[in-house]
C-alpha cells in the first residue's frame, strides 16, 4: 500500500498537466493564483445582487424575489458549466476561461452602471 510519501512523489515528479489538464500550457502557480482571484471575486459580486434584489422590492414581495434570483443562479451554474465544458472540449481551456472572464467583467459592469440605487 502507498504512503502519502510515495503519493506525493509521484505527484512531485509528474508534469503539472498529468494531474491537473485544464492547467493548459500555465504552471500550477498561476492557476492557483488565478483560482484564489475568482474565488475573491465571486464572494464579492455575490452578495451585491442579494442585496439589490432585497432592496429593489416591497418587502412582501422580498421572499419570491430571493427565490427567483436562487433559481436563476442555479440554472446558471447548470447551464453554464455544461456551456463552458463544451467550449473547452472544443475550442481549449483558454477559450472557456477567457469567455467567462469576458461574461463577468461585463456582468460586474451592468450592475454597477443599472442596477437601481
Amino acid at each position: 500500500m502507498p504512503t502519502l510519501r510515495d503519493s506525493a512523489a509521484a505527484v512531485e515528479a509528474s508534469p503539472v498537466e498529468a494531474y491537473l489538464p485544464w492547467a493548459s500550457h500555465h504552471g500550477y502557480e498561476f492557476v492557483a493564483l488565478a483560482m484564489a482571484v475568482q474565488g475573491l471575486g465571486s464572494c464579492v459580486l455575490g452578495s451585491a445582487p442579494t442585496a439589490a434584489a432585497a432592496n429593489a422590492v416591497p418587502e412582501e414581495e422580498r421572499a419570491g424575489a430571493l427565490a427567483l434570483l436562487r433559481v436563476c443562479g442555479d440554472l446558471g451554474l447548470l447551464t453554464g458549466s455544461a456551456g463552458f465544458g463544451a467550449l473547452a472540449a472544443a475550442a481549449g481551456s483558454d477559450a472557456a476561461f477567457g469567455a467567462a472572464s469576458v461574461l463577468l467583467v461585463a456582468t460586474a459592469a451592468r450592475f454597477q452602471y443599472l442596477a437601481p440605487k
